[in-house]
């Protein structure tokens, strides 16, 4: 990926494999971000990214709570305490000791 010039990656997997992948990259000091769903939100992934999780994007699901067409339904779920506040990134913090590069 490196050599090609791959700066964007969008990839899918677990935790495990994005960490590896993310530190992997950063160690081969290759330009690349990394963009990926819900494994990116897990402590684990910072754990095994360390430092090279700093940058990384993940994507998530519109907050279906502020869609008026599924009022009724959110109201329901409220009802039912099924319905809980998630916190929302679009971009990984960085990592107390620095990006490494």
């Amino acid at each position: 990926m490196k050599r090609e010039g791959i700066e964007i990656a969008y990839m899918g997997g677990y935790y495990t494999e994005m960490g590896l992948f993310v530190r992997q990259a950063s160690d081969a000091h290759a330009s690349l971000t990394v963009i990926a769903n819900d494994p990116l939100m897990t402590g684990e992934f910072r754990a095994i990214a360390s430092g090279a999780a700093s940058g990384s994007l993940f994507t998530f699901m519109q907050d279906l709570t502020k869609n008026a067409r599924a009022a009724d339904v959110i109201a329901r779920l409220k009802n039912q305490t099924c319905l809980r506040k998630a916190t929302r990134f679009t971009r990984m913090p960085p990592h107390k000791r620095g990006p490494r590069r």
